[in-house]
C-alpha cells in the first residue's frame, strides 16, 4: 500500500471515531454479571481462611465461581433429628429423598443442602444443589475416616461444590468427585436414593423416620425463585452453552450405562409413568409437587431392579400405584407391594441421578 494510500485509510478511520454519531462499542457483559458469582480469586479465597491447596486440581479452575456469601452461608445439618413418619407436618405431594427407613424433606434440603448422618453404621452425607435440583446420596467416607461436609458457596457448570472439613478439598455435588485439593480425584460412593411423594413414603415404610425441620433457618441463605423449574425458564448460573435435546429445566433422571447416560423425563409430553430396560425399571406415579411452586406435578426418580426371587418382574399400572403380571401384586412407586402375594417385599433400589436437564448434560456424557 503506497503511503498517501496509508494516510487516507488512517484519516478515514480517525473521522469515524471523532464522529458525534458514532458510539464506540461497548464489550458484551460477562455472563455471570448481576449472578452474584464471579471467577474464583485463589488470592481472595486464601485470605478468607481456605486451607485448599488450588494447585491439585482435576479440573481448570477458571471453571470455578464463587459468591459474593462465606462459605457455609448455607448451613448444612449436622446433628440431624428424626420424627416417626406419622408425625411429620407434610403434604402429602411433597417431595422426600428416601434412603432406606428414611425421609429427608426436599423442603429441608432446599434451605440447608446438606445433611450429614450415619445410617446402619455407614457415614452418608445427603446432599442436594438448589440451582439443579439434584439430590444425591453419598457414602462419607474415604480412605477409611469418615469426613464431615460443608456447602463451600463455589459453583462449577451450574452445580454446586462441596467442601470437607478436613482439608477443605472441593468436591462436585452432582458427581461426587474432589475435584480441588488433597483429595483431587477421589470418588464419593453413591448409595441408592428415591426422590418420591410423602405419600409413597408414608404408606409404604409407615415405621420410617422423617427429617425434623430444624428450630430456625439461615436468614442469608439464597434459593431460587418461584417458579424456577418452569421448563421454558433459562439456568441463571450455569455461565454456558445449553445442550438443546431437552428445555434446560426440565426435570429428568439419568440413568448411568456404563459410562454414559440415559435422561429419563419426569414431566412433559415425552415422560412415561414406566420405564424398564433390562435389569432396571423406573416407577414414575407422577404425583410430586415442584419444590420451586411451579405449577403441576413431576415424576418420582425412583429407579430398582426388578428383580425378585430370580424372577424378573413386569409391571402395569394400577391406578395411583402398580401391579406385577406375575402375582398380581400392588407395588408402591418406592418399589415396595402393598398387597397381594408379595406384600411386604421391597424391590432393590438403584443410584439414579434426578436432576434438572441442563446439569445432567452439563457434567455426564448423555446419550441420544
Amino acid at each position: 500500500m503506497s503511503a498517501p494510500i496509508k494516510l487516507l485509510a488512517a484519516n478515514l478511520a480517525l473521522s469515524l471515531l471523532s464522529c458525534p454519531g458514532a458510539a464506540p462499542s461497548q464489550p458484551a457483559p460477562a455472563p455471570w454479571e448481576g449472578s452474584g458469582y464471579a471467577p474464583l480469586n485463589v488470592a481472595r479465597v486464601r485470605a478468607d481462611g481456605w486451607r485448599t491447596d488450588f494447585e491439585a486440581s482435576a479440573v481448570d479452575l477458571s471453571q470455578v465461581f464463587s459468591a459474593d456469601l462465606p462459605r457455609d452461608a448455607i448451613p448444612a445439618i449436622t446433628a440431624p433429628r428424626f420424627v416417626p413418619s406419622a408425625a411429620a407436618d407434610l403434604d402429602p405431594d411433597q417431595g422426600v429423598v428416601v434412603v432406606a427407613q428414611r425421609a429427608y424433606p426436599v423442603a429441608v434440603l432446599l434451605r440447608h443442602e446438606l445433611v450429614n448422618d450415619e445410617l446402619g453404621g455407614v457415614p452418608i452425607a445427603v446432599t442436594y444443589c438448589s440451582l439443579c435440583d439434584s439430590a444425591l446420596v453419598y457414602e462419607r467416607r474415604v480412605g477409611g475416616a469418615a469426613l464431615e461436609f460443608g456447602v463451600s458457596g463455589f459453583l462449577r457448570r451450574g452445580n454446586a461444590l462441596l467442601y470437607d472439613r478436613a482439608t477443605d478439598s472441593l468436591w462436585q455435588q452432582l458427581t461426587g468427585e474432589a475435584l480441588v485439593g488433597d483429595h483431587a480425584g477421589a470418588r464419593l460412593k453413591r448409595v441408592p436414593a428415591s426422590v418420591v411423594p410423602f405419600a409413597a413414603f408414608a404408606e409404604s415404610i409407615p415405621e420410617g423416620e422423617v427429617l425434623a425441620f430444624p428450630a430456625g433457618f439461615s436468614a442469608r441463605v439464597r434459593t431460587p425463585a418461584a417458579g424456577y423449574d418452569t421448563t421454558d425458564a433459562a439456568p441463571t448460573h450455569l455461565f454456558g452453552p445449553v445442550d438443546a435435546r431437552f428445555p434446560a429445566m426440565q426435570p429428568v433422571l439419568g440413568l448411568d450405562e456404563g459410562g454414559v447416560c440415559r435422561a429419563i423425563p419426569l414431566v412433559g409430553p415425552k415422560a412415561t409413568p414406566l420405564f424398564a430396560s433390562g435389569e432396571r425399571v423406573v416407577l414414575d406415579d407422577g404425583r410430586t409437587r415442584s419444590p420451586f411452586g411451579t405449577p403441576g406435578r413431576r415424576g418420582s426418580a425412583a429407579l430398582f431392579d426388578p428383580r425378585l426371587d430370580e424372577r424378573v418382574l413386569h409391571f402395569e399400572r394400577d391406578g395411583e400405584h402398580w401391579s406385577d403380571r406375575e402375582t398380581g401384586s400392588t407395588w408402591s412407586s418406592l418399589g415396595v407391594a402393598l398387597r397381594g402375594p408379595l406384600a411386604g417385599r421391597r424391590l432393590t433400589p438403584l443410584a439414579g441421578i434426578p436432576s434438572l436437564w441442563h446439569a445432567l448434560a452439563a457434567h455426564a456424557e448423555v446419550a441420544d
